[in-house]
This record gives structure tokens, sequence and C-alpha cells, in this order.
């Protein structure tokens, strides 16, 4: 084999293991830019007719610090709140129908019922309009893409959101399922003078589906808090 074919073979497995390389490295950027990540957090589906959604939340050293349980089931959502740190906990009721909020407050025994309209919280939210700031500041909501990990046996996406102030910089890391479009775990940073970043919060999100029944609900019914301040 003459001298210019072995080079020239040299050359075209360099080439290929370049274009290789290259291919592994931007293409997972390109398929999960932030465009394309904005349009899988849009298209997953917010109007659940049947889901048992709970957030946990977490401290910085990771302690469990509160929960939210929510059950929706048609038009109906009953959410039960608990905050450890003040030994505080709610139950909220949410008639979609009828356009009703009731709030239930325990210890302090208050029941605030009003009539506002009732939107929809989408799973998506926090990220969106974080991200959106970096249209308008290119220092505020800048996406990055951070991999694939697994949370809770389940495979993520894994993406950051940045504001850069200053003197200090506060980081959100996102963990989306891939096979669901959701938000399934939400990590917050921050750090002062460019010093190491400090985890202050966790949440997570657990979702359950076609699980809720109608005992899960639990309407709301005035005569079951008797000694409870009420308010239109």
């Amino acid at each position: 084999m003459s001298k210019n074919k072995i080079l020239a073979i040299i050359l075209s497995v360099l080439i290929l293991i370049t274009t290789v390389v290259l291919v592994i490295y931007f293409y997972p950027k390109y398929k999960f830019s932030y465009e394309n990540v904005k349009d899988m957090l849009l298209s997953q589906e917010t109007n659940f007719t049947n889901l048992h959604h709970k957030v946990e939340m977490y401290s910085g050293d990771d302690n469990l610090i509160g929960y939210y349980d929510i059950y929706i089931k048609d038009h109906l959502t009953y959410t039960y709140q608990l905050d450890k740190s003040t030994n505080e906990s709610s139950e909220i009721f949410e008639n979609r129908n009828k356009n009703s909020h009731i709030t239930v407050i325990n210890p302090r025994k208050r029941i605030i019922a009003t009539t506002i309209p009732i939107y929809k919280t989408k799973n998506s939210d926090a990220f969106l309009e974080k991200a959106s700031q970096n249209e308008t500041n290119e220092n505020l909501g800048v996406f990055e893409y951070l991999g694939i990990e697994t949370f809770n046996n389940l495979d993520c996406l894994k993406v950051s959101l940045t504001d850069n102030y200053t003197d200090y910089q506060d980081v959100d890391i996102y963990y989306i399922d891939l096979a669901t479009n959701l938000i399934v775990k939400n990590e917050y940073f921050t750090s002062k003078d460019s010093e190491e970043l400090i985890k202050m919060h966790t949440e997570v999100n657990i979702f359950e589906f076609n699980t809720v029944k109608d005992e899960d609900l639990k309407p709301f019914n005035l005569d079951n808090y008797p000694e409870y301040s009420y308010r239109d």
C-alpha cells in the first residue's frame, strides 16, 4: 500500500472521529436548546382530569420542610398543604364549574371563601417565566443544557436557568421527565461575589395519573368546622 493511500486512510479516520465527536457534543445541545425545551414543556397535558400531584419542599440541607398534596378529578380540586416550620396547614377546595375557591387555615381556624377566576397552574410556569427574562435582559434567565440524568427511576433532561447580577447569581436547575415532559425536580442555588454555589431549597414533584377517587376530594362542608371564623 502506498504512502499516499495510508495517509488518505488516516485522514478519513480522523475526519470520521472528529465528525462523531462533534455530533455527540453538539447534537444534544441543539436537540435540547431553549426553544426545543420550551416546546416540550408547552406540549405537556395541563388540563388533567384525574391527577394526584404531590409537591415536596426541602431545605438547603435536604430536610423536608413542607409539602402539598393536590387531588384533581373532573372539575374539582382538593389541596392539603403543610408547612412544618410554622406547624400550619391549609385545605383548599376548588370547583371550576362554580368558579369557587375556599381556603381553610389551621390552626388559626379561619375560612376564606372567594369567587375568583380559577387559573390553571402549569407545571412549567416558573421555568417559562424565568426563561423569558432572557428575551429582555441577556443576564437573566440564561439557559444551559446539562445532560441526561436519572431521578426517581425516571430518565430526565437536566437544564439550568441563571440570573447574573452585579455581585451575586441565582441558579435554578430543572429535571424534566422525558416520558411526560413534566418537571419532576427543581433545585435553587445562589452565590455571592462568584463564590461557590449554595443550595437554598429543592422542590420535588411526584405525579400519579388516574388514581384519584371521589373520597380523595373531600368536598367542603362548613358544618365540619364549627369553631372556625368564616368570611365570604
